[in-house]
C-alpha cells in the first residue's frame, strides 16, 4: 500500500494542490467581504447563479468556459487559474520537499494555503485579516509541540521575534515618515512564519522578504505606480516560502561564509 501511494503520490499532490487552489480563491474572495467560506456554495458575484460542478473543476474550468460565467457572460477573474495553478505547483514541490512524507506535506499544504490567501487578499484590499494570521499562528505553535521537528521553543522564540522585529519597524518607520509604515496585519503574519518556520528560517525568510519588497516597489514605481502603500504582505508570504524551501541550505552557507 505505501508503495502505491508513493508512486500516486504526486498526482495526488497536484489534485489536491488544484482543489486547494479553488479553496483559497473562494477564501481570498469572501474573507475580505465577512461572508462565510463555507455557504453558499460557488456562484457568479454578477448573477447569483451557482457554478455548475462542470464549471467548477479548477483550471480546466476556466478554459472550457474561456473566462466568462455560462448564465451572464460576464467576464471570470484571471486570477482564479492564477491561484490554482500556484497552488497546484506548490503542492507538487511540497511533495518533493518533503521526499513524500505525508504529515510534513499536509503541515507545508496549510502553511502554503494561508500565504497565498494572504497574497491574493494583501494585493487586492491592502490588508491581512486575523482570519487567516492568527489560525497561522496557532498552527505553528501547535505543530511545534508534535516530537521530530522544530521545537517548541524555536517556535515560540520564531513568532515572538517576529512580532517583535516588526512591530519595532513600525514604530520607527511610523515615527520617522509620521503615517503608518507597516500594518498590524505584517506584523501578526511575520509572528505566523516565525511560529512555522523557527527563529533561523525566520531570519532568512525576513531578508528575502525585504530584497523582494525593494525589488518590487522599484519596477512599481518604474512603471508609473503613485500609490504610496504598497503592500508587503506578498512579500513576506514568498519570502517565508523560499526560507521554507531553501532556508537551511542558506543558512548552512551564510554561516559557514561568515567562519
Amino acid at each position: 500500500m505505501r508503495d502505491v501511494l508513493s508512486i500516486l503520490g504526486p498526482f495526488i499532490a497536484v489534485a489536491l494542490g488544484a482543489m486547494t487552489g479553488s479553496f483559497a480563491n473562494v477564501c481570498i474572495y469572501r474573507l475580505p467581504r465577512h461572508e462565510s467560506i463555507v455557504s453558499p456554495g460557488s456562484h457568479c458575484p454578477r448573477c447569483g447563479e451557482p457554478v455548475r460542478w462542470h464549471d467548477n473543476v479548477p483550471i480546466l474550468g476556466y478554459i472550457l468556459l474561456r473566462g466568462r460565467c455560462r448564465d451572464c457572460g460576464g467576464p471570470i477573474g484571471v486570477r482564479y487559474p492564477i491561484v490554482e495553478g500556484a497552488m497546484t505547483l506548490l503542492f507538487l514541490g511540497f511533495w518533493f520537499l518533503e521526499g513524500g512524507r505525508w504529515a510534513p506535506f499536509a503541515a507545508d499544504a496549510l502553511f502554503g494555503l494561508a500565504l497565498v490567501v494572504t497574497i491574493g487578499i494583501d494585493l487586492e484590499h491592502r490588508l491581512i485579516p486575523d482570519r487567516v494570521t492568527l489560525p497561522l499562528l496557532g498552527f505553528g505553535l501547535a505543530i511545534s509541540l508534535i516530537p521530530g521537528g522544530l521545537t517548541a521553543l524555536e517556535s515560540l522564540i520564531g513568532a515572538l521575534a517576529g512580532g517583535g522585529v516588526m512591530y519595532l519597524i513600525a514604530v520607527v518607520g511610523d515615527a520617522v515618515y509620521k503615517r503608518e509604515t507597516m500594518g498590524g496585519g505584517d506584523i501578526k503574519l511575520t509572528a505566523a512564519i516565525g511560529a512555522f518556520l523557527g527563529w533561523k528560517l525566520l531570519i532568512v525568510a525576513l531578508f528575502a522578504a525585504f530584497v523582494l519588497g525593494a525589488l518590487g516597489g522599484l519596477l512599481y514605481l518604474a512603471l508609473g505606480g503613485k500609490d504610496r502603500t504598497i503592500p508587503f504582505g506578498p512579500s513576506l508570504a514568498v519570502g517565508a516560502l523560499v526560507a521554507l524551501a531553501a532556508g537551511e541550505a542558506i543558512w548552512t552557507w551564510y554561516t559557514g561564509f561568515l567562519r
